[in-house]
């Protein structure tokens, strides 16, 4: 064999090994990696994440600042009680008040001793409180002084004019002068003994939303 023939045989015999190795890596399955082979598209499957599981102990948490932050709670106000108002001057006005002190003088200043003090007891219902103090010590001193009742005695009162001195509606006061002619008997109810003129001052408080005479003053005669 020449050596041209050789060299013809040599170039042969290496490119069938290089054909060899362009089918193994490009056309076989090599063993190469494929991100160091390049030029494929790879799908990588990730696993599905678990669904927890609730359980009871589980309770959705509230940010400690949101707790901080709700409002305290509030209880319901107590509906406020209204106190009891005075009389309006519309309800119960000046003339009101003359009428109510003309007739309590008439039947306070009407007196025998054979009434027991009726004039006064009967009255107490028109009275503040401090005046019913005073009717019943008066009444009770009067009795413990056991006064005769042999001769009979007693005196009439009759209102002739009426005016009133002070009105405050404010403060729940007020004052009336009544005017009366009293005619007193002695001995019978028919024996005239004595006439005369003589004012009273009946003096007025407010309460509790009601008009009491508080005070009757007999003037001079």
């Amino acid at each position: 064999m020449n050596k041209q023939l050789l060299g013809i045989v040599i170039v042969i015999i290496s490119f069938l090994i290089l054909a060899g190795v362009v089918y193994v890596v490009f056309l076989g399955n090599s063993p190469i990696p494929s991100f160091l082979r390049g030029g494929e598209e790879t799908t990588e499957v990730v696993p599905e994440a678990e669904t927890p599981v609730a359980t009871v102990s589980d309770k959705p948490r509230v940010p400690e600042a949101v707790i901080r932050q709700r409002p305290a709670e509030t209880k319901p106000e107590a509906k406020e009680i209204e106190p009891i108002k005075r009389s309006d001057v519309s309800e119960f006005n000046k003339n009101d008040l003359m009428r109510m002190a003309a007739s309590f003088a008439e039947r306070f200043g009407s007196y025998s001793n054979h009434s027991n003090f009726s004039n006064i007891i009967d009255l107490k219902v028109f009275m503040s409180v401090k005046m019913e103090k005073w009717a019943d010590t008066f009444v009770a001193e009067q009795m413990k002084k056991g006064l005769s009742d042999a001769i009979y005695f007693g005196i009439t009162t009759k209102a002739v004019g009426k005016e009133v001195k002070t009105f405050d509606d404010d403060i729940g006061f007020a004052s009336v002068l009544v005017s009366t002619r009293r005619r007193e008997y002695t001995g019978t109810t028919s024996n005239l003994s004595n006439t005369y003129d003589q004012g009273v001052q009946i003096n007025f408080v407010n309460e509790r939303g009601a008009w009491k005479i508080d005070e009757a003053k007999w003037q001079d005669k």
